[in-house]
């Protein structure tokens, strides 16, 4: 098990980062003889009025290659002459005359982001703007170019927070209001509003000028979240002003426990990467009123785009639900050779009817194995880590990772290959669920908040020369997905479960409630949304099933 602050390290995005929906960014591929160069360029950057650097960010690759290679990022400034000027040189970065030289090492399947540093030139004018051209250049001779407007100071939208609620019913609504200030210099053109909400939440009302995504599920990121509304308002917010957007209203779903939404402002559709969007989202068109700033729109934008100061005003707010979740522990053992060895299988199921999803990035819970003396493990799955027990008189114990996202009825198995000295002795595995706050331990289960049964929060599997039986209890069937509360938009496809790595579908279970069946695991990735893109954080350390 990760650490907490390990986890929330991951929850925060640190990790295989890839950008969905960037502030300015537009992909760029081409094709060379041994990868894909890759290269996706803000195309606005607003440059703060009172001197200080600002970075241009270009996120650049060659996914594909067998090794690592060199990019090289080269421009010409003499477009940004009386606007901009080249900021202080990181490393990497040069300047010679009116050209600029960056260059970068990148993984054979890694992207890395480059930043350029640029101000605004002395005495430039408020408003003033130039487009940088610059090109990319692999190693192995496969270029892309890109073009970026650079202006002189820039609105700086901002969101205040909208408030929490908890002991929220399942299949009621909640109903959201954003407010967005405008603290730099210039006006924007337009309001776009992107609103990410969690599976437990639904959208309740068609608006028309905005765009309804659902997870297309052939062609998607696992774990996505799977709504997305992109808003377009054609109003814009002066300096020193502050909008109201119309509330929205949503849905709790049956499944609904721990649920959030993250909403997004941006000061036009030319900041966001549309083409990157419909690449995992199906979009259709909204119907009935219109989403307004609570005043009349006042047409579509003309003249230059306007770029944000913070890149993009970012608010996430929570839903908490008065529901609960069943978690039930698995437990197999299928014998070899006489017993002398065989696959221990351990696992997790949610019996619902609540989906958990944690936001810090914890796993809602871990599976912990403790194996007795004279059992050793010759191969162990790779989420499963030996914890160090005090006194553990030659037990071992194995913590497995979950993540941090179990819907309703998902199951998610361990493989472990074991040999048993004697397979006559009495020789007992113990799985029990261990979380963030709970120490590894031989025989004690966390105690899980969402979880009002812990009874069925441990199993003991005997390790001889019969394969384990299922257990005594009756069985309990997976409750049903969620369904939205009368919801008027499209339900979201939720990803089909996939069988976990070395699932078998043959293995008796035991444990409460267990039944007969495959194992399934599902994903663990979230959308994070804020610092200027809408960042996919696959949460999961390596991967324990997939999908």
């Amino acid at each position: 098990m990760l650490s907490a602050r390990t986890r929330r390290a991951t929850a925060a995005g640190t990790t295989a980062l890839t950008a969905l929906l960037t502030a300015g960014l537009t992909a760029l591929p081409a094709h060379a003889a041994t990868g894909t160069l890759t290269a996706q360029a803000m195309s606005s950057l607003a440059l703060p009025t009172d001197g200080q650097s600002t970075d241009l960010e270009v996120f650049v690759g060659e996914q594909g290659t067998s090794s690592g290679t060199t990019i090289t990022v080269t421009a010409d400034l003499d477009a940004l002459a009386g606007v901009a000027e080249f900021g202080d040189p990181q490393s990497g970065c040069t300047t010679q005359g009116h050209l600029m030289t960056c260059t970068q090492g990148v993984g054979p399947t890694t992207v890395s982001l480059r930043t350029m540093p640029f101000k605004a030139a002395p005495g430039a004018k408020l408003g003033a703007s130039g487009v940088l051209h610059g090109t990319v250049t692999a190693a192995d001779g496969a270029t892309k170019t890109f073009d970026s407007t650079l202006m002189v100071g820039g609105s700086k939208l901002q969101l205040a927070h909208t408030s929490d609620q908890n002991d929220v019913k399942p299949g009621s609504t909640v109903t959201k209001g954003f407010t967005i200030t405008n603290s730099g210099q210039l006006a924007t053109q337009q309001t776009v509003l992107v609103v990410n909400p969690s599976v437990g939440l639904q959208f309740q009302q068609h608006f028309a000028n905005c765009e309804y995504g659902t997870v297309d599920t052939s062609n998607s990121m696992e774990g996505i979240v799977p709504t997305m509304a992109i808003c377009t308002i054609d109003s814009g917010i002066a300096p020193g002003e502050t909008a109201h957007v119309d509330p929205m209203t949503f849905g709790v779903s049956s499944s609904a426990l721990y649920e959030f939404a993250g909403v997004q402002v941006f000061p036009g559709r030319q900041n966001l990467d549309l083409a990157q969007a419909t690449q995992h989202y199906t979009f259709v068109q909204g119907s009935g009123p219109r989403l307004t700033l609570g005043k009349p729109e006042s047409g579509a934008p003309s003249g230059a785009p306007v770029a944000d100061l913070s890149r993009n005003a970012f608010d996430q707010f929570y839903v908490k639900a008065q529901n609960t979740a069943d978690f039930v522990a698995l437990g197999g053992w299928k014998p070899q050779a006489g017993g002398k060895e065989g696959t221990l299988e351990v696992g997790l199921r949610n019996d619902g009817p609540a989906s958990v999803w944690m936001q810090s990035g914890d796993s809602a819970a871990d599976v912990q194995v403790a194996l007795p003396v004279g059992v050793t493990v010759a191969k162990a799955p790779a989420a499963c880590l030996v914890q160090n027990v005090a006194d553990s008189g030659g037990v071992t114990v194995y913590s497995c990772g979950t993540g941090p996202q179990q819907v309703t009825g998902a199951k998610l198995v361990f493989d472990f290959t074991l040999r048993v000295d004697d397979p006559t002795a009495v020789r007992t595995a113990k799985v029990t669920f261990r979380d963030d706050n709970t120490p590894a331990s031989l025989t004690s289960s966390a105690t899980l908040k969402f979880d009002p049964n812990p009874a069925n929060n441990a199993a003991d599997v005997a390790l001889g020369l019969q394969p384990a039986s299922p257990s005594p209890r009756a069985s309990t069937a997976p409750a049903a997905a969620a369904s939205p509360a009368t919801a008027t938009t499209p339900t979201p496809a939720t990803p089909a479960p996939a069988k976990a790595a070395g699932a078998t579908q043959d293995l008796a279970f035991t444990g409460g409630g267990s039944d007969s069946g495959t194992i399934a695991a599902a994903g663990a990735g979230v959308i994070v949304l804020g610092a200027g893109a809408l960042l996919y954080a696959n949460r999961r350390r390596k991967a324990a099933a997939h999908h």
